[in-house]
Formats: C-alpha cells, sequence, structure tokens
C-alpha cells in the first residue's frame, strides 16, 4: 500500500515492462548458457581412454535436483517479498 509507494518498492508500467524484459532476457541468458556448458561437458572427451561422460542420466538428474531447489528458493524470497510489501515493513 502506501508504505510500499513511500519506499520505492511498487512500480509504474513503464517500471514493470522494464522488469519483465530484464527478466526475460535473464532466462533465456541462463537458458542459451546452460546448453552450452551441457553440450561442452557431454561431449568432452576425459581421461583414461579418452571417453565421454558416461553417466549422462546422473548429471540430468542433478542437474533437475538443483533447479528444483533454486525456483523453490526464488519462489520462497519472491513470496516473502509480497508478504512484506502488502503488509508493510514488520518493525
Amino acid at each position: 500500500g502506501r508504505a510500499a509507494s513511500a519506499t520505492g518498492l511498487e512500480m509504474g508500467g513503464t517500471g514493470r515492462l522494464l522488469g519483465l524484459v530484464l527478466c526475460a532476457c535473464g532466462i533465456y541468458t541462463a537458458y542459451l548458457y546452460q546448453g552450452y556448458l551441457q553440450e561442452r561437458i557431454t561431449t568432452a572427451k576425459y581421461e583414461p581412454g579418452f571417453e565421454r561422460l558416461p553417466h549422462l542420466g546422473m548429471l540430468h538428474g542433478l542437474q533437475s535436483f538443483v533447479c528444483f531447489f533454486a525456483a523453490f528458493a526464488v519462489n520462497a524470497v519472491v513470496s516473502l517479498m509480497r508478504k512484506t510489501t502488502k503488509n508493510g515493513p514488520k518493525t
């Protein structure tokens, strides 16, 4: 409400659009970088015998596990920020 406006936490239409564009750019950048890294890891040849990574399923499972917890953490922070903004800062 009013406390959020006083602290500058509420954005107008232009600020919200800019935030959306920045978030979309961040998502695509992270997606492309993740694809690049995954391609490097899965196609590189490792010693001994210069073979490719034999446990791709484990790599993908670990990646999914980390992404799940990262999304959970971001969701928790955003939910906490919304509660703080909605109810005003706790003092």
